[in-house]
């Protein structure tokens, strides 16, 4: 009976334990999956990018790891003494990665080649570089400055020719945009100034890349005027979807907004459809999103800066020689096209909207909430069945894997949750009935259990552990991952992994951090191996439950946060393997500390689990 009444409140508090259905996205249906190895380590890795090759052959950089994806799996190719900053592939034997020390110099920068079998260190750019390009040509640009800063040097412009780097800048100050078009052109557009400041008096130019050599062409004009010479940010927008075709937007001496569309050597200026502004917005400028021989995305930006928050701003399509408004978002876009016209974009993140995943199809652009709710910042869509993408902390890959947690039937022998469609068995089953809350009930009940541990949401699958980058086989909870390590001596062969140190970083983007002068308070206890506080009400239950074995170590001291379950704020401690909070309205009962749902937190945000 103990365990009905304990069912019977856990449906009314919630956040203990849910029994509904967990439903996985069905197996052949498309969806963008978060990595969870370069998940882990949240958004403290000094980078993360991602460089797809082919269906087989795609390498990231996370901190000082390049990583490697044959189509299945993650492993570690190469670690550098400093972290990463850039990568690039040319194909699948040809590639570059750059790693940037503290100093921000070119001294204390790393440069690597890839020949097909391993990276090898090689002569690193001239300057302070800030991006990596792939030329269509194979050769590898890279922009950067000669300065502390770039305001104070020298913006640069280089190839590397396969032995050494080449300079080839075209101005001493100038924002240089790289930008490689799917029929093999490379082009390059930005403003150069004279003074000090980027917003200074300059010349826009657009030009066009091969071999080491650039070739200029001439930048939209104002008719018999002659070129308009810019008195803030000249070209705010240029994007080339040949090499003989493209659009540009600029904004004149006059103060003017105008719109430029370039074929076959000849700029000619257009104009775009403009919704009646609302009430203090002011037409700032037209930002390209994206495009193809077909069609091209574009936003206009109402207010100022340069993220366009505080919306709406206007999406347009340019399509069978026509612009047409095809919706609005809150700040403005980054994102891809296929050339089949299919895409992805999403909105950046606002004070006063969050960022937006969308998809784009047959000329409608629609939310996308299905998988992952990790929404990318940038996108590498190769062809359709070869989509990743980039978010702070992690690498998305759009895909149709089959799920662990997509229910299964009954297996003989085995502990089968009909709530959740999945069996438990083996070592975890022993694991899962050997450990529980202390109810008072005689030995473990199946109640104490399902308080520690939750319902199991997956079956046993095979996942690399990114403590130790080793596959090993898991099963996940509401809050617990459980590892089998096979070669571990008895107890310790099933051990909890460390969701409550992931999940930490991945919130608060940071480790945790103690103050070492703070006097100990008589009522709580330090840890020695890192100087974090456990104190009441936590400190007892964490002793009582299991400790160490069980919750790991703490990771902070305690703080009021906001709940991920159910939006209200708690007293919560988090520790390496879950995250314990004090629930006042339960005062009194055994229910007064309640654990976090880490376990099914994290399938959530991965997309494994439906939200």
């Amino acid at each position: 009976m103990r365990w009905l009444r304990l069912v019977g409140l856990l449906i009314v508090v919630g956040s203990l334990v849910s029994l509904s259905p967990n439903r996985a996205r069905a197996a052949d249906e498309r969806r963008w999956l978060a990595e969870p190895m370069l998940l882990a380590e949240g958004k403290t890795a000094a980078a993360v990018d991602v460089a797809p090759v082919d269906a087989t052959h795609t390498w990231a950089i996370q901190g000082n790891n390049i990583l490697f994806f044959d189509g299945t799996n993650w492993s570690v190719q190469f670690t550098s003494p400093k972290p990463f900053v850039g990568i690039e592939m040319s194909s699948a034997t040809k590639g570059w990665a750059l790693a940037q020390g503290s100093q921000i110099s070119a001294d204390d920068a790393l440069f690597y080649m890839f020949n097909g079998i391993s990276w090898q260190i090689a002569q690193h750019p001239n300057t302070i570089t800030s991006k990596l390009v792939a030329a269509t040509d194979g050769t590898l640009l890279a922009t950067g400055w000669n300065g502390i800063n770039g305001s104070n040097g020298r913006t640069t412009l280089e190839y590397f020719d396969g032995s050494e780097w080449r300079v080839i800048t075209p101005f001493d100050r100038a924002s240089y945009t790289i930008q490689t078009t799917a029929n093999g052109a490379t082009w390059i557009w930005g403003n150069a100034f004279n003074g000090i400041s980027m917003f200074d008096t300059g010349q826009p130019f657009v030009l066009r890349y091969a071999n080491g050599t650039l070739t200029s062409i001439n930048v939209p004009s104002a008719g018999a005027s002659g070129p308009d010479v810019v008195n803030r940010e000249g070209l705010t927008s240029v994007h080339m979807i040949s090499t003989v075709e493209g659009w540009a937007s600029m904004i004149t001496t006059a103060d003017e907004r105008k719109v430029y569309h370039y074929l076959n050597g000849v700029w000619n200026e257009t104009s775009v459809p403009l919704p009646i502004e609302a009430a203090g917005a002011t037409y700032q400028r037209l930002h390209f999103v994206a495009g193809n021989t077909n069609e091209v995305l574009a936003v206009i930006i109402w207010n100022f800066g340069l993220t366009g928050c505080g919306g709406p701003n206007t999406v347009l399509r340019y399509a069978a020689g026509a612009w047409s408004i095809i919706g609005a978002t809150s700040a403005s876009l980054n994102g891809a096209l296929l050339p089949n016209g299919n895409g992805w974009f999403s909105s950046y993140d606002c004070v006063d909207a969050p960022a937006v995943r969308y998809r784009y199809a047959d000329g409608v652009l629609s939310e996308d909430t299905a998988g992952s709710d990790i929404v990318p910042t940038a996108y590498q869509l190769l062809s359709d069945a070869v989509q990743w993408a980039v978010a702070p902390g992690t690498v998305l890959r759009y895909a149709a894997s089959t799920m662990p947690t997509a229910p299964v039937a009954a297996q003989t022998g085995a502990r089968f949750f009909p709530e959740t469609g999945h069996n438990l068995s083996g070592p975890f089953r022993a694991f899962y009935e050997s450990h529980g809350l202390d109810f008072g009930e005689s030995g473990i009940s199946a109640g104490e259990s399902l308080a520690l541990f939750g319902l199991p949401l997956t079956e046993p699958f095979r996942e690399i552990n990114p403590d130790t980058g080793d596959y090993l086989t898991v099963q996940y909870f509401e809050r617990v991952r459980m590892e089998y390590h096979p070669t571990n001596p008895d107890p310790y062969k099933v051990l909890l992994g460390r969701l409550g140190a992931v999940r930490y970083i991945q919130a608060y983007n940071r480790i945790g951090e103690d103050d070492p002068s703070t006097p100990l308070k008589p009522e709580c206890e330090r840890f020695v191996e890192n100087g974090f506080d456990l104190c009441p009400p936590f400190r007892e239950y964490w002793r009582s439950v299991g400790s160490v074995q069980i919750f790991g170590l703490p990771i902070d001291n305690a703080f009021a946060e906001t709940s991920y379950t159910d939006g209200a704020t708690y007293l919560t401690q988090w520790t390496e393997r879950e995250r314990l909070e004090q629930h006042p309205e339960l005062a009194g009962t055994r229910y007064e500390i309640l654990l976090g749902l880490l376990a099914k937190e994290d399938l959530r945000q991965r997309g494994y689990l439906e939200k």
